[in-house]
């Protein structure tokens, strides 16, 4: 969502490590020490792992993005997988349901699911 909206890649990492640090300088790490899995990860006691991390830079990158679109996107990176949505779950968010759509549009089939046809914020929210 984030690569469609930026139109370029989101962690541009060149080795497995510099992925990671730009995926914790961008999301941040605040909620890391709290998830009870974490200390098992591979490498979770290196120092790229330890280090002090800003908060999500996330709103900064998409300032155009509407609330409802800030809500889906920061769901779908959240760190801990047990507190990342999933894709159904986001499909049921607001920002895909919730449009400003003209009363004589139809609505979008996919699967068992229906959407309006214009998404509330992805043009504004979309970097050219």
């Amino acid at each position: 969502m984030a690569e469609l909206l930026a139109g370029a890649p989101l962690f541009p990492g060149r080795s497995e490590m510099d992925q990671l640090n730009r995926v914790f300088d961008t999301v941040g790490m605040q909620d890391m020490k709290s998830w009870p899995g974490f200390a098992r990860l591979p490498r979770a006691e290196s120092a790229l792992c330890s280090r002090a991390r800003p908060p999500s830079r996330l709103r900064e990158m998409f300032p155009k993005l509407s609330a409802a679109g800030f809500d889906v996107l920061s769901g779908l990176l959240a760190c801990r997988p047990d507190r990342r949505l999933t894709a159904a779950d986001a499909l049921r968010c607001a920002w895909f349901t919730e449009a400003d759509t003209p009363p004589d549009a139809t609505p979008v089939t996919c699967g068992s699911a229906r959407f309006t046809p214009c998404v509330s914020g992805v043009a504004d929210a979309i970097v050219v």
